[in-house]
């Protein structure tokens, strides 16, 4: 594996003053006791920041009922490795090797792991400092249970940052490299690690890519067998990936454009499938899988197909869904106040209308009824809004409000 990166030395710890050691032995149980009663509690704490902050957490080679597991028991253990000796404590890193090992042959990047153990170290130390804080307790000890804490995890993450980098060297060629693009996907950037990708897989190490993620949609769906995922779609070489029930398709662009490639993708009922825009270089995949789950997100009506470059506008409402929803608020409420029966009159108007170009005619033939009519409801909503649709800004605000409220209550419209 390349060299140069963030290793567990970055997980530094804070210069500690000396406590007693009998005081600080009856500081560390009763702190120990106080922590293991919030076990799943900081587990959930460590997990949720996680997944916010890590790909391969949320959408790499995991499986997601796996997380909770394997972190609470890690910090169980690490709570466990607080009562030995520093010299005691080597014996308690089989876990983190095991952890370590299998993060490997899910091609979690070497990063990620990283982060994991420092923010669950940082949790474990953040529950000691508010015990601390709440039992009067003195600084003195109070560090020095931080300094514990920070041994403890030092050396669980260098043991299990040593077994990744050993089972990625040890893993058979197909598989090490099937392991290193799971880690591009999941936001590894590493050029070395592109470089090896690109030579298994005979693939431009510069070229244009896109991806393609599918995965389940809401409801009942049959599982995807991965038997029928094209290999060539519009004459562009795809290379699919399985992560849990999801398939993660990476396009070997040359020429084509992402749109071109959504047109051509085969669809299929049960299934949500995301687009992204195209990128550059394999170094760039992470970020493209990315924009492909966005676009997934903006199916509101919870299957089918979205390219991001169709849906840029819905992409960022999914991104913030509080802003779309104070958007829709402020644009919308005199509308959505109404009876159900007037309200998605007027809004399935507007979206023919939008449908239409603007085109009061063609929306008139779509809802089958008089072109005035069409006219007259979209003046009413203009009127509630307090918004002229001939006005390009509130225009804008229209649509983008119109578009938050399907995304929020799965309108297809």
């Amino acid at each position: 594996m390349p060299t140069g990166r963030t290793d567990a030395t970055s997980l530094q710890r804070p210069v500690t003053a000396p406590a007693s050691r009998e005081e600080s032995a009856v500081h560390r149980e009763r702190g120990l006791r106080a922590l293991r009663g919030r076990l799943p509690e900081l587990t959930e704490v460590v997990v949720s920041s996680l997944r916010a902050s890590e790909p391969a957490y949320r959408h790499g080679g995991i499986p997601p009922q796996e997380p909770p597991l394997w972190i609470g028991r890690s910090i169980d253990l690490a709570l466990d490795a607080f009562r030995m000796s520093p010299e005691e404590r080597i014996g308690t890193l089989d876990w983190p090797r095991r952890l370590g090992e299998r993060r490997a042959r899910q091609g979690v990047p070497m990063q990620a792991l990283l982060r994991a153990y420092h923010i669950g170290g940082k949790v474990i130390c953040d529950a000691f400092t508010q015990w601390g804080f709440e039992e009067g307790l003195a600084p003195a000890h109070s560090i020095s249970l931080i300094d514990d804490a920070w041994d403890v995890v030092d050396r669980h993450s260098s043991a299990a940052l040593e077994a990744l980098r050993t089972t990625e060297a040890e893993l058979p060629g197909r598989q090490v490299t099937a392991a290193l693009l799971d880690a591009l996907l999941n936001g590894e950037t590493d050029r070395a690690t592109a470089a090896v990708v690109a030579r298994a897989f005979a693939l431009p190490e510069e070229g244009r890519y896109a991806v393609v993620v599918q995965r389940p949609a809401d409801g009942p769906a049959a599982p995807l067998d991965p038997m029928e995922l094209p290999v060539r779609v519009h004459g562009v070489r795809m290379i699919w990936r399985m992560h849990g029930e999801s398939a993660i398709g990476v396009a070997v662009l040359g020429e084509l454009s992402a749109a071109a490639l959504g047109a051509a993708l085969p669809t299929r009922g049960g299934r949500r499938t995301g687009v992204s825009v195209a990128v550059e270089g394999l170094t760039e995949l992470g970020r493209a899988r990315q924009l492909a789950e966005l676009a997934a997100r903006t199916l509101s009506n919870g299957h089918g197909l979205a390219t991001l470059d169709d849906r840029l506008s819905a992409t960022m409402l999914t991104v913030r869904p509080d802003l779309a929803r104070e958007l829709e608020l402020r644009v919308l409420a005199p509308v959505l106040a109404l009876d159900q029966p007037s309200r998605d009159l007027l809004l399935d108007t507007l979206a023919a209308w939008l449908e239409a170009e603007g085109s009061a005619t063609r929306a008139a033939e779509s809802l089958y009824c008089h072109r005035n009519t069409v006219l007259n409801r979209l003046r009413r909503l203009e009127l509630l809004t307090k918004r002229s649709l001939d006005n390009p800004k509130d225009l804008v605000e229209v649509t983008l409000a119109l578009e938050a409220f399907n995304l929020r209550s799965g309108s297809r419209r």
